[in-house]
């Protein structure tokens, strides 16, 4: 019996008369050692392949991955070279084209105090004239459109961002004769300095609203008085969790009807989902909140 310990294998061969049987089992060495009848031992050196380069240090860290980019949603994989490259071009077209979708302009003919309510702006979305984010005290504006008194091109252009956002909501389109119905108005929350819409609102007149059931998803009980109905609630995913919401909802009860205050406990949404319904329990304060169903 004789063994040989290769590069890539560890081969056994036993004879037994005439024949011999061979049985190979991996290995891993730098040479080869051959072992013979009575243990003496030679090694040989093996040639060297070609020469390898490692990339990347294996310190018992996660395996590489693809995952997706908060902003843009592109899944890519962390430092590989081509993924990155790849990211890096298709970010900086996306963000061209958030700007072009997402960009408001303020009509000048309008006064401030009717249709703008100044925000403080959450540090995290501060940023600097080249786009990097930093800690940094601004104000944003959340400016409201009124469906049935705004100039006609400023309502077009607010109409086109929500619906937009209604595209990313799977929500049906609003159109401007939608907008003369019931009050409507849309709340849009402009952050500087480059005017981009970080979200929207669409609010609108109703008369009534029931509680939702805190264990379950349908509304219970008999009708409560409500002022305002919340149609549409939608934040940019590079802007959420950070307040933006809140504080739109909160410029909607103070300025949804003009010079007069709305109680939060006469506000309602629409049939939320898991997460506007998340949303409505954090500002309300309570599970059972108003809801209501939309009318065609």
């Amino acid at each position: 019996t004789s063994l040989q310990l290769s590069a890539c294998r560890l081969t056994v061969t036993k004879s037994k008369g005439n024949a011999a049987t061979n049985r190979m089992f991996p290995a891993i060495s730098c040479a080869r050692t051959t072992l013979g009848p009575r243990g003496q031992q030679s090694r040989v050196a093996v040639a060297e392949g070609p020469k390898k380069e490692q990339t990347f240090l294996v310190l018992g860290q996660k395996p590489l991955a693809t995952e997706p980019c908060a902003e843009c949603g592109m899944t890519y994989q962390r430092g590989r070279e081509e993924d990155e490259a790849l990211h890096t071009r298709f970010h900086r077209n996306w963000l061209r084209k958030q700007t072009r979708l997402f960009s408001w302009t303020r009509n000048p003919s309008t006064k401030d105090d009717e249709s703008v309510e100044s925000v403080a702006l959450p540090s995290q979305l501060c940023e600097k004239p080249d786009g990097e984010h930093q800690q940094a005290k601004a104000m944003a504006t959340i400016h409201i459109v009124d469906g049935q008194r705004a100039p006609k091109r400023e309502l077009q252009r607010a109409l086109e961002i929500l619906n937009v956002a209604n595209d990313h909501l799977g929500a049906v389109h609003v159109s401007v004769a939608d907008m003369a119905l019931r009050q409507r108005k849309i709340f849009l929350y402009v952050s500087p300095p480059r005017g981009l819409v970080l979200g929207c609102i669409l609010a609108e007149m109703i008369s009534g609203a029931r509680r939702v059931a805190p264990l379950a998803a349908e509304c219970v009980g008999d009708s409560c008085r409500a002022v305002c109905g919340i149609s549409r609630v939608w934040v940019a995913p590079s802007a959420r969790r950070y307040g933006v919401a809140t504080q739109m909802i909160e410029a909607v009860c103070k300025r949804f009807v003009y010079g007069c205050a709305i109680d939060p406990d006469l506000v309602a949404f629409t049939q939320p989902t898991s997460d506007g319904r998340a949303l409505a329990e954090r500002v309300f304060g309570r599970k059972d909140f108003l809801a209501y169903t939309e009318e065609g």
